[in-house]
């Protein structure tokens, strides 16, 4: 519980002498460990955290004593007093006191400080009158009038007279006898169907329906259809010799003549063209690895990282190889193989020493 805020212990004679104190508080800072130079004499750190409260409080109410502690402050001298702890003890609150029993009237009969409270007998305050300044510049002839000739509710004293009656807007005349015998420029007509039967005789074309058109017509009797009439002579204008579709196949396949031989090129084309080697192998993903070179058992790739890592752990080069799937004797052929590809194809070299370039930069930075 020394570590707590809501409890205290007297700590002899660091609580009651400034100068013991401060000499303590200079050994606490200067000691290699302060928690070891307290556990020594009893202390913990709530303890000196509860002194440092004590003392500033104290000095900063106290005139004297922040001299005191300012010409001290400078060199504490003396040896480090022998502590005295005292039992643990609550520390104690002032109480506030309730609302209930704060006085109102104590409140407002007394002046606030610091300032006094006038005699009773003295004339009311007189304030200088607010003089009117001219309108700036900008404004030109405007006059700005801060005359207040009726006072503001709700300090208003007199009764402020009720507004003037507002008289009722006249009616708007009838319309001139002229407008209402005027006519529509368009003759309106009776209204369509379904409103009158006879709005469609008038408006509309007279035409018949046939009821035998209509789907949903009564059933009754009905007249006869009349005959169809004959087409007479609608046979088409000519007759089509063979048919169409779908292609009669011929009796023979025409004779296809073999196409002529190209001619041979100019001998100018010869003597001007440059002949450029190119290699199939860079050009066509397809083609054929060329026979000659010896094959190798590691991709390129596998083997960048694997020269890589040799060149960065030479002892462990027997532990590399072996986890390549290698041993002393298949390591020593596949460089020769390597070796074979490298002399036959330059850009195959390159690639290979940019692999391990690139092998040992990850390895050095996973490390």
């Amino acid at each position: 519980m020394r570590d707590e805020r809501d409890v205290v212990r007297a700590v002899r004679p660091l609580d009651t002498d400034v100068r013991a104190f401060f000499v303590f508080f200079g050994a606490f800072t200067e000691a290699p460990d302060p928690l070891v130079f307290l556990a020594d004499r009893g202390l913990a750190e709530g303890d000196v955290f509860h002194l440092l409260a004590s003392w500033q409080a104290r000095i900063l109410a106290d005139r004297s004593l922040q001299k005191d502690a300012l010409g001290m402050l400078a060199r504490p001298t003396g040896e480090v007093p022998e502590v005295e702890v005292g039992p643990v003890v609550p520390v104690e609150a002032p109480e506030k006191a309730p609302l209930a029993a704060t006085s109102l009237g104590f409140v407002v009969d007394r002046p606030a400080l610091p300032f006094a409270a006038p005699p009773e007998d003295a004339p009311p305050p007189a304030f200088p009158p607010s003089l009117l300044r001219p309108a700036p510049k900008g404004l030109g002839e405007t006059r700005m009038s801060f005359q207040i000739d009726k006072p503001v509710l709700p300090f208003a004293k007199k009764p402020v007279p009720a507004p003037e009656a507002v008289p009722p807007r006249p009616l708007e005349p009838p319309a001139p006898p002229s407008l209402g015998q005027t006519r529509p420029a368009v003759q309106l007509y009776k209204p369509a169907l379904p409103f009158v039967a006879k709005a469609l005789a008038q408006t509309a074309l007279t035409f018949k329906v046939d009821p035998r058109v209509l789907p949903f017509a009564k059933s009754g009797p009905t007249n006869p259809p009349p005959p169809a009439r004959p087409l007479g002579d609608t046979a088409p204008a000519f007759v089509p010799p063979k048919p169409v579709l779908p292609f009669p196949a011929a009796e023979r396949p025409p004779a296809v003549a073999p196409p002529a031989p190209r001619p041979p090129p100019a001998s100018a084309l010869a003597e001007t063209s440059l002949a450029l080697p190119i290699n199939l192998s860079a050009v066509l993903p397809f083609a054929r690895p060329n026979p000659s070179l010896p094959s190798t058992r590691l991709s390129i790739e596998a083997y960048a990282s694997m020269c890589a890592e040799i060149w960065l752990d030479p002892p462990g080069a027997l532990r590399i190889i072996a986890r390549y799937g290698l041993s002393p004797e298949a390591k020593r052929a596949e460089d020769a193989a390597w070796q074979a590809r490298f002399a036959a194809a330059k850009e195959e070299r390159a690639t290979w020493e940019k692999l391990a370039i690139e092998a040992g930069a990850r390895i050095r930075a996973g490390r």
